[in-house]
Formats: structure tokens, sequence, C-alpha cells
């Protein structure tokens, strides 16, 4: 399992490896970038869709490769934003934004 400290140490490490700077993104950044900039509620607008993403709902039960659910993809054609597992972002915990996520 790979924790949030192990995408950090690795993204540094890209960091010094490649001279770009590699990191988690914050918590705006991910909520544009896997729901977009007109406030939808999930990657491809309002309504729930059990079809576009992994979840306890409809499962597999388990996690799935990435790009599975091409159907999710938010307008910036980022895939996998809804479902699946937990994303980590460099926001500190307990300081998201009011937008009910």
């Amino acid at each position: 399992m790979v924790s949030q400290a192990d995408a950090n140490a690795y993204a540094a490490w890209l960091s010094r490896r490649t001279g770009r700077v590699w990191r988690l993104p914050s918590e705006p950044e991910w909520e544009k970038a896997a729901r977009g900039a007109d406030g939808r509620y999930f990657p491809w607008g309002w309504k729930f869709d059990p079809s576009r993403l992994n979840s306890r709902d409809a499962g597999p039960f388990d996690t799935t490769p990435v790009g599975r659910y091409g159907a999710g993809a938010s307008p910036y054609r980022v895939l996998d934003g809804a479902g699946q597992v937990f994303e980590w972002t460099a926001t500190a915990a307990g300081s998201r934004s009011a937008c009910g996520r």
C-alpha cells in the first residue's frame, strides 16, 4: 500500500531527478481537475450514475484499472475523479472548502 508520505517522497525524488517540480495538487486544483469549473457535483454533471464510476452502489467492490470508466471523465478529460479510492491533496486535513466534499 502506498501512503501519502510515500507519494510526497516520490514527488520530491522525481523533482530532484528531472529538475521539474512535482507535487500533489491542492484541494482546489483537484476539485477543478476532477469536476470542472462550473460547480457540477460529479465529473459528468449533477446526477449520480453508477455506470460512470467504481462505487459501493454498483461494484465491483474492489479497485479497478485507471481509465476503466471513460464515460465518467471530467470536462478536462481527467479519469477516475469520482469513486474508486480516496485522493490525496497537499491541502492540510480539516481545511477543505465548503463545497460539501
